[in-house]
C-alpha cells in the first residue's frame, strides 16, 4: 500500500490526475471536526474507514500514521474540519481496476 498525505499545511504535495478518485470516483472520504485541540468521535471515525476501505478493497493507512500526519492541526487553536479521502490510487482504465 502507497499512502500520500496532501494537505494545506504543505503546498508542495499535489495528485495525479491519474488518480482514479480524481478520475471516476474511485474512493471514500471521512469528514472529521477537531475542536479544542482534539478530534471529536476519532476512534469511531477511524473504524468507518478501516471497514469502509476493506469494503473497496482500498488500502487503510494505520491509524498510528494518521495520527501523526493529523499532528500539525493540533497546533491551530480553532474549530477545524478535516476530510480524510482514501483513493485506489492511479493506474487502470476505465471500471478495471489496476492489479
Amino acid at each position: 500500500m502507497h499512502c500520500k498525505l496532501i494537505r494545506d499545511l504543505d503546498t508542495s504535495a499535489c495528485a495525479s490526475l491519474q488518480d482514479r478518485g480524481l478520475q471516476s470516483g474511485d474512493g471514500l472520504f471521512e469528514t472529521l471536526l477537531m475542536e479544542q485541540n482534539r478530534i471529536r468521535f476519532w476512534p469511531e471515525h477511524y473504524q468507518r474507514l478501516q471497514r469502509s476501505a476493506s469494503r473497496l478493497k482500498i488500502g487503510c493507512p494505520p491509524r498510528d500514521w494518521l495520527e501523526q500526519q493529523l499532528q500539525p492541526y493540533y497546533q491551530i487553536s480553532q474549530r477545524l474540519i478535516i476530510k480524510i479521502i482514501l483513493t485506489r490510487g492511479s493506474g487502470g482504465r476505465g471500471i478495471k481496476l489496476p492489479d
